[in-house]
């Protein structure tokens, strides 16, 4: 999340939280079906990485690898179920042409 902490805020009100166990470039995906654990990825890695992180003690399970079918040199974008089952991405990816002439004066 760039140079930003993430935290919690109870509902109630009180003092935040920091969330335990985010590294730098950790992308906040989506909470779990019974709101213990929070799913977790770095935005621009191929393949991507989807971790399952528990806010209170910090502790990351490897969840989900995304490897899209084509080259591409980014998923800006990524959207997960609560339940974990399904998901979609968006991806970004370079197209070009190399032409070579030959025989110019």
């Amino acid at each position: 999340m760039g140079g930003a902490k993430a935290s919690l805020y109870p509902v109630a009100g009180g003092e935040p939280h920091p969330v335990a166990g985010l590294e730098a470039g950790d992308w906040p995906i989506q909470w779990s079906e019974d709101g213990r654990f929070l799913y977790v990825h770095k935005r621009p890695e191929i393949p991507n990485k989807v971790w399952r992180l528990d806010p209170a003690s910090g502790q990351k399970q490897s969840w989900l690898e995304i490897r899209p079918g084509e080259p591409v040199t980014r998923l800006p974008i990524l959207l997960l179920t609560r339940d974990g089952k399904s998901y979609v991405y968006g991806t970004q990816r370079v197209l070009s042409e190399l032409y070579i002439v030959e025989g110019l004066r």
